[in-house]
């Protein structure tokens, strides 16, 4: 177990949970970093942040129970969220997800604008 904890040591270091993100590993990257000190942990926090990984930062947030100290990442995966669902023309379900959160609606309303959908824009408006 001495051994193992010194293994981890040696491998926890920001440029390797950089290399796992970058290697599309973000899943075992959060594993790695459970066994670290919350420093190293938020440092895997802001590299996804930084890339604009927002749902694999939110995930990583709360796996790692972090929620305190990153609260924007669940704000910034939601928008992202919100902008894919309106690039797929998906208005219900982002209508959904932006729910009675008025920060989210507000998001939600200048997605629908920016795609041209006045009436639909306008209708959210009216229905907060």
């Amino acid at each position: 177990s001495l051994v193992l904890h010194f293994e981890l040591q040696a491998l926890a270091s920001p440029p390797t949970l950089r290399r796992l993100v970058a290697g599309g590993q973000d899943t075992l990257a959060v594993k790695l970093a459970k066994c670290l000190s919350v420093d190293m942990q938020g440092v895997l926090i802001v590299h996804l942040k930084d890339l604009g990984m927002y749902k694999s930062a939110h995930q990583a947030v709360r796996t790692l129970g972090l929620e305190a100290s990153f609260p924007e990442v669940r704000r910034l995966h939601l928008e992202a969220s919100l902008l894919k669902l309106g690039g797929r023309q998906q208005w219900d379900v982002a209508v959904g997800i932006a729910g009675a959160d008025q920060h989210l609606q507000l998001h939600l309303y200048t997605v629908m604008l920016e795609a041209g959908e006045l009436e639909r824009a306008l209708h959210l408006h009216h229905s907060c």
